[in-house]
C-alpha cells in the first residue's frame, strides 16, 4: 500500500534572485483494513499533513463498485468480496490522479451475514386414522411448530400411492388396503425424508364404497316445553338427509312417571321435569349410541288446574273498594260524570276507549297477543278468570241501560255448554268512593256461539261506576275462552221513570 506520498511544490519567486520553496504533503486514512457485512456501513477519515489544505479535493474511489459503494468515505457494503478503497487529494484539480497527487488506500473485505438457523420442534396432524371409501378424499392438515422455523414447508409421502395418494395432505383413496401418509419437514435440504427430521403419519384404511346414505341430524320443532298433568302434544322431528338409509325415529322419555312419549305424541302425566329425545337407531340395536344422531326436548309438567264452580265466585263485600287496573281507588279520580241521556257507543275493535279500563287485564290492540278480532268486531282473548271492564263516572241520578254486542266466537272446546243456566256476566255497580254496592249476573242460557246481544239495566241512586266481569272458565287444551265484547252501548234516563 502507499502509506506515505509526497510531493516537492515548487513555488517561483520574481526577486532580485531566483529562489525555490518545496512543501511535502502526506494523506493518511484511519485505516488500513476495513471488514463489513452486507448491509454494513463505515465512514474512513482521513489526516493531511501539514494540514494547510492547498487548492483541491479530496477523491474517494474503490475498486469493484458491486462489492461497495463510498460517498465522502463512507462505505455500504454490497456484496460478498475484497477491493480497495482509495482517496488522492486532486491539486491539479482534474478529477483524475496524477503521479505525486498525496493517496492513501486501505482493503475491504465484505462478508454474508450469518443466518441463524430455527429449528423445527415439531409436526403434528389433525388425526392419526381415517377410514375411506375407494374414490373418496380427505384433507389431512398439519401444523408446524415454531411457525417462524427456518424451514416450516410441509413435503407429503405416501408408502403406497396405489392404494392411497396425497397431494399437499389432500389424500385420495384409491384401491383396497392400508397406507401410512407422512408429513415431515426438509430440513436437510436432500428431498429424501431423514429420520432426525421431525414429522407426523396418519393410517389411511381404504374399503371399498359403502352404498349406506347415513343420517347428518336430527331436529325437532320445539326445544321446551310446559304441559299440565293430563295435557298432551305432539313433537314433529326432521330427519337429515331425506333420503338416509335409516330414517325412522325412535322416541324416549327420561321419566315416564312425569310423562310418556308415543311416536311423537307427549302425554303429560304427573308434575315434575323430563328429557324427551328423538333418536334414529342407525345401528340397530334398539339402543341410543353415542354416534347415532339426536335431538332432545326439555319438557315441564305442572299440577292440574280444576275449574271453578261459577256460583262461587268471589263477591265484593260491601262497601270494598273498587279495583280499577288491580289498583284500588277512592272517590271519581277528578273524573268528570258522562252524560249519557243520549246513547253513547263505545267500540273495543282496536282498542279500549280512554273513560274505559280493563279489569285485571291489559289494553291491547288487535296485533296484540290476547286480543281476539274478526271481521265482526273486537274481543278478548281471556286466560284468566274474571276478565272484565271498568266503566266511567256515571251521572248517579240516572237509571242506566247497557247493551254489549258479542264478538264472534272462535274455537270454544267441545263442552262450551257446561255452563248453561250459570252466570257468565257478573255486573257490579259501586259509588262514587268506589264502594260496592250490588251485582247483577247474566245467566248462559245456550251456546256462546248463539249470542248476539246482552242487555241489562242498573238502577241505583248512588251508582257512579258499574263494572262488567266474565268468568272466563279454563278448560282442557287450551285453558281459555275466545271471544269477547266488540261494542258497549250506554242510555241513561232520570232514576224511577
Amino acid at each position: 500500500m502507499n502509506k506515505t506520498l509526497a510531493i516537492l511544490l515548487t513555488s517561483l519567486t520574481l526577486l532580485a534572485a531566483c529562489d525555490t520553496t518545496q512543501t511535502s504533503y502526506e494523506l493518511n486514512l484511519n485505516k488500513d483494513n476495513v471488514n463489513l457485512t452486507i448491509g454494513e456501513s463505515e465512514t474512513l477519515t482521513l489526516t493531511l499533513t501539514p494540514n494547510d489544505l492547498p487548492n483541491g479535493a479530496y477523491i474517494w474511489t474503490i475498486e469493484d463498485s458491486q462489492i461497495a459503494s463510498i460517498n465522502k468515505g463512507t462505505i455500504t457494503a454490497l456484496n460478498e468480496g475484497i477491493t480497495d478503497v482509495s482517496v488522492y487529494l486532486d491539486l491539479n484539480q482534474n478529477a483524475h490522479f496524477d503521479i505525486g497527487e498525496p493517496k492513501d488506500s486501505a482493503s475491504l473485505t465484505v462478508v454474508a451475514p450469518e443466518v441463524k438457523t430455527i429449528p423445527v420442534t415439531s409436526v403434528t396432524l389433525n388425526t392419526n386414522s381415517v377410514s375411506l371409501a375407494i374414490d373418496e378424499e380427505y384433507l389431512l392438515v398439519g401444523t408446524v411448530l415454531p411457525a417462524h422455523a427456518t424451514y416450516a414447508n410441509i413435503t407429503w409421502i405416501s408408502s403406497d400411492d396405489t392404494i392411497a395418494a396425497v397431494d399437499n395432505g389432500l389424500v385420495s383413496a384409491k384401491q383396497s388396503g392400508e397406507a401410512t401418509i407422512t408429513a415431515y419437514v426438509d430440513e436437510n435440504q436432500n428431498e429424501t425424508y431423514d429420520e432426525n427430521e421431525k414429522h407426523a403419519s396418519a393410517t389411511i384404511y381404504v374399503t371399498e364404497a359403502d352404498a349406506t346414505i347415513y343420517v347428518t341430524s336430527v331436529t325437532l320443532n320445539k326445544t321446551s316445553l310446559t304441559l299440565e298433568e293430563g295435557e298432551s302434544e305432539i313433537i314433529n322431528a326432521v330427519v337429515t338427509p331425506s333420503n338416509a338409509t335409516t330414517s325412522s325415529i325412535t322416541w324416549l322419555t327420561s321419566n315416564a312417571s312425569i310423562a310418556t312419549v308415543n311416536n311423537g305424541a307427549v302425554v303429560a302425566v304427573s308434575a315434575g321435569n323430563a328429557t324427551i329425545t328423538a333418536y334414529v337407531d342407525e345401528n340397530h340395536n334398539d339402543s341410543l349410541d353415542l354416534i347415532e344422531k339426536k335431538a332432545t326436548l326439555s319438557l315441564t309438567v305442572t299440577e292440574e288446574t280444576l275449574p271453578p264452580d261459577p256460583d262461587t265466585e268471589l263477591i265484593p263485600a260491601k262497601g270494598e273498594s273498587l279495583p280499577i287496573g288491580n289498583k284500588s281507588v277512592s272517590g271519581p279520580n277528578n273524573r268528570t260524570p258522562i252524560d249519557i241521556t243520549e246513547w253513547t257507543t263505545h267500540d273495543f275493535s282496536s282498542s279500549l276507549a280512554p273513560d274505559w279500563s280493563y279489569i285485571m287485564g291489559n289494553n291491547k290492540r288487535t296485533t296484540g297477543g290476547d286480543f281476539y278480532a274478526t271481521a265482526s268486531g273486537g274481543g278478548f282473548k281471556f286466560s284468566q278468570l274474571y276478565y272484565g271492564l271498568q266503566s266511567p263516572l256515571l251521572n248517579s241520578w240516572l237509571k242506566t241501560e247497557v247493551r254489549l254486542t258479542i264478538s264472534q266466537f272462535n274455537n270454544n272446546s267441545a263442552n262450551q255448554n257446561q255452563f248453561e243456566g250459570k252466570p257468565i256476566f257478573h255486573i257490579y255497580s259501586y259509588d262514587k268512593n268506589g264502594n260496592y254496592i250490588a251485582m247483577q249476573t247474566f245467566n248462559q242460557v245456550n251456546k256462546f256461539s248463539d249470542l248476539k246481544e246482552i242487555q241489562f239495566y242498573i238502577a241505583n241512586p248512588d251508582m257512579a261506576y258499574f263494572e262488567i266481569r266474565l268468568n272466563a272458565f279454563p278448560y282442557k287444551g287450551s285453558q281459555c275462552y275466545n271471544f269477547g265484547i266488540s261494542q258497549i252501548k250506554i242510555k241513561g234516563w232520570p232514576y224511577g221513570l
